[in-house]
């Protein structure tokens, strides 16, 4: 059983770690602000709210990241036939 903030925090620092990776020389950098602006917003109470917006974004982000990848292929593909 965790907390919204536990959660929260849980997907932050995994898309920190996706983004930069643990062995990136600025990691503990990144991961102290991530800490504390988190703070504020578990201070502010607004956990909640950030996860109900992500639940709604993240199918859409990721048909988009999805249609981004099929467009580059579809791009390369025309290169090489005009090649």
């Amino acid at each position: 059983n965790c907390s919204e903030y536990d959660f929260l925090l849980a997907l932050c620092l995994e898309g920190l770690e996706k983004k930069i990776g643990h062995k990136n020389i600025d990691y503990k950098i990144y991961y102290d602000r991530a800490k504390k602006e988190l703070k504020v917003f578990k201070e502010l109470g607004f956990c909640s709210y950030l996860l109900i917006t992500w639940d709604i974004a993240k199918p859409v982000t990721e048909e988009v990241v999805k249609s981004w990848g099929e467009n580059d292929m579809y791009l390369e593909e025309q290169k090489r036939m005009k090649s």
